[in-house]
């Protein structure tokens, strides 16, 4: 392998024209159905300072994860003595996506590291459209940020109405510079995302006053159970809070009465067991009580896809296979 110093002093500098930038086809993570290929019908332009600022320049940068996920965090699950024995003083620019970031994981990780953590949304097929930084997730508890410079983000409404600020809906976006694309041989899912020009990717949330994006929860993942609109997001950020708890998943099943029942799968840290009342009894302080699952789990090893997101589907098929229906 030749090493990059050698080749730099030992190598003329480039004389012919500055190459084009080549087309790229990256993979959805595929938690709500198979990996999608996302193919740019044209050439990506070289993204402007920081990629929409989001990332600093000159910088030493640690990818602690797989190239092929974006922005993962889970530091905060370390044991207490483990993080105590580190400086982390010299970390300047954290950056943070992936999935709906709980406030309270926010907070720690600030007070922890100080003022130093930033959080994108967006997805494969849109790129990133908003940015938040410490200040404004602190002073806007759960925000996302606001748009990026080149975004265009609309919410809609099931009617396909465009949504006032403060009223849920499905979240559409895009970047005026980044060229279109389609799924590989899956054209008629590439439609199927599509509304006015802008892209979802299923996700539901608002807009403030300000301008500040919020994220409620996913299209895919609402419950509705006795008739009321569920999102399972809102249940999970109250159940990162119970000390022990990893990771979790809440999801619907089928209901006789109800249409749909709310059930929690638990992935305890290492050593710790759940205790049900405990849990029960927490939740009860933090959610409504129709919001609390009438079936808790425990499972050590929940299904996930190569980049460590939780396969909610496997979960829930286990349940709806057996039912006769979809619904």
């Amino acid at each position: 392998m030749i090493d990059w110093a050698d080749f730099c002093i030992n190598t003329d500098p480039w004389q012919g024209e500055v190459p084009k930038p080549a087309s790229s086809m990256i993979y959805t993570s595929g938690t709500t159905g198979n990996p999608k290929g996302v193919l740019r019908l044209g050439k990506v332009k070289p993204n402007k300072f920081g990629y929409n600022t989001i990332f600093d320049k000159n910088v030493r940068m640690l990818l602690p994860t797989p190239a092929y996920h974006s922005a993962p965090n889970r530091l905060l699950k370390l044991p207490k003595e483990v993080r105590s024995k580190y400086d982390p003083s010299s970390l300047e620019h954290i950056v943070c996506a992936g999935a709906p970031f709980p406030q309270d994981i926010k907070t720690a990780m600030i007070d922890w590291w100080g003022p130093v953590l930033f959080e994108f949304y967006g997805s494969t097929e849109t790129s990133a459209l908003t940015y938040c930084n410490s200040h404004e997730a602190l002073e806007k508890p759960g925000t996302v940020g606001r748009a990026v410079e080149d975004a265009v983000i609309k919410i809609f409404d099931a009617d396909g109405q465009q949504c006032p600020p403060y009223a849920k809906g499905e979240i559409f976006g895009k970047l005026k510079e980044l060229p279109d694309f389609t799924y590989l041989k899956r054209p008629k899912d590439r439609l199927a995302v599509e509304k006015d020009g802008l892209i979802t990717s299923g996700d539901i949330g608002y807009f403030d006053d300000d301008g500040y994006l919020f994220l409620s929860d996913r299209k895919n993942d609402m419950v509705i159970s006795g008739g009321v609109n569920i999102y399972p997001a809102h249940i999970e950020a109250a159940l990162f809070g119970f000390d022990g708890i990893l990771d979790c998943a809440v999801f619907g099943v089928p209901h006789p009465d109800m249409g749909e029942a709310l059930v929690a799968a638990i992935q305890m840290e290492p050593g710790r067991v759940l205790d049900e009342d405990a849990l029960r009894a927490y939740l009860g302080k933090k959610i409504a009580k129709y919001m609390i699952p009438t079936q808790i789990f425990e499972d050590p090893n929940l299904p996930r896809d190569d980049s460590g997101k939780i396969f909610k589907r496997k979960l829930r098929d286990a349940y709806w296979n057996k039912s006769g229906r979809n619904i």
